[in-house]
């Protein structure tokens, strides 16, 4: 963003493509006809995967999920963007298969993410995490700094952070920052968060949970959250043994492979 000085918006950001909902060809009741979803489904059936499907949906749905979170967190902590415009909210079908929508065509969803998910990282405040990777071992801290992208009518007076680490329902540790007024804007700091690593079982996934807790007279929660991983910093490794080699899957290759050995 150096050396702009006009406003600067994100064009289209992502286009992260989902596989398609088959359920969907049956919304087709008019002249149009979603051929090219017969051609997907036709084309799996071929390949003897028919029945995977929803688990491909499920999976693409999650991982574009993911990946909008990540570059819109990324363009939210950038000062000098001035907004972010994704293609559609939904798949966009006007020039072809652009599955790029949590929403299908029909504004419906497809099933692997709800309004209220997509709202915490795209939002008018949208609490925000900088880390330097997700991936931590027991020797060392794990180490956040906390913002808030706020783009709301308003300051927020008296609003109040807090952070939690967590492994299912277990709280690892948890914290609040000093209660302070958001501002229109980028880069509103709350504060650092750093946890020693040492004490837990690990491997372990941790979520990472900030929210803000507005101080108004109509009191406002925002939330978002990231995983990370923490391994042990010396993990165990198994105990040399003798190895088959082998160019074909003959019977003693699946023997040894059914009872774990390599």
């Amino acid at each position: 963003m150096q050396g702009f000085k006009a406003p600067v918006i994100v064009h289209e950001m992502g286009q992260w493509c989902v596989y398609p909902n088959f359920d969907e060809i049956k919304k087709y009741k008019g002249p149009l006809k979603a051929k090219n979803f017969e051609i997907f489904r036709d084309s799996l059936h071929e390949h003897g995967m028919l029945d995977q499907w929803r688990d491909f949906l499920r999976a693409s749905g999650k991982l574009q999920a993911l990946c909008y979170k990540e570059e819109i967190e990324a363009a939210l902590r950038t000062p000098g963007i001035s907004g972010i415009q994704l293609l559609d909210l939904h798949d966009f079908p006007g020039q072809g298969t652009a599955l790029v929508g949590v929403l299908d065509p029909f504004w419906d969803s497809k099933g692997y993410i709800t309004p209220a998910e997509f709202r915490r990282f795209f939002n008018a405040t949208v609490p925000l995490a900088r880390m330097e990777k997700r991936t931590w071992t027991t020797a060392e801290e794990f180490k956040a700094q906390v913002e808030v992208a706020h783009f709301g009518p308003a300051p927020l007076e008296n609003a109040v952070g807090t952070w939690k680490l967590q492994t299912g329902t277990n709280i690892v540790a948890e914290g609040a920052f000093p209660a302070g007024t958001i501002a229109l804007g980028h880069s509103n700091w709350l504060g650092e968060i750093d946890v020693p690593l040492s004490g837990l079982d690990v491997p372990a996934m941790l979520t990472l949970v900030v929210s803000l807790q507005t101080g108004s007279d109509q009191p406002e929660n925002f939330e978002n959250s990231w995983t990370i991983w923490v391994y042990p910093i010396y993990p165990p490794m198994p105990a040399p043994g003798v190895l088959y080699v082998t160019s074909t899957l003959d019977e003693k290759a699946l023997a040894r492979l059914q009872s774990g050995a390599g």
